[in-house]
């Protein structure tokens, strides 16, 4: 390939590349509460036994994207032997001023298919469109579908952005 037709499409690349980053950022600082969510998030997650608070919880950093339109992806940091990425879907409540995330995900041991996880994520819409905090509710369910625990917990967010700098 020569060095022209790859400059010409690398520049096009990126052309495309930055008019879609400043689309996204566009519908990111709109006023409508639902844009507040959509992209893409890293979370810091804790959960546990709801009934025994003495119980240590499970900690893991996620990632998450809240798309328009009301899908959600999730990827962690558990082996992809133990669990699978996340699907699921969002949604706003104008009345009580909360989105609802409601999350679907595989487990495995040693590998093999355990059952699914059933999780809904509870977030208040907050003062600062760059964090978000929330609580947790969710249920393992064994391959059969019946429940073996009911998890409980709380989700910690910072909005990853095109400029994104960590604290």
């Amino acid at each position: 390939m020569s060095l022209r037709p790859f400059l010409s499409s690398l520049a096009l690349g990126l052309a495309i590349t930055t008019a879609g980053a400043a689309d996204a950022q566009a519908t990111i600082e709109s006023n409508s509460p639902e844009a507040r969510i959509v992209g893409m998030w890293h979370m810091y997650v804790s959960v546990g036994s709801c009934t025994d608070p003495n119980a240590p919880p499970n900690q893991f950093f996620a990632l998450n994207t809240f798309h328009a339109g009301g899908t959600l992806s999730d990827t962690n940091s558990f082996p992809p032997t133990a669990r699978g990425p996340g699907q699921g879907v969002w949604s706003y409540n104008h009345r009580t001023r909360q989105f609802v995330a409601h999350m679907n995900f595989m487990r495995f041991v040693n590998g093999a298919f355990d059952g699914l996880q059933d999780a809904t994520t509870t977030i208040p819409l907050g003062n600062n469109p760059r964090f978000l905090h929330g609580t947790i509710h969710a249920y393992m369910r064994n391959v059969d579908g019946s429940v073996r625990a009911e998890l409980c917990g709380t989700v910690d967010g910072e909005r990853v952005g095109v400029d994104y700098q960590p604290l």
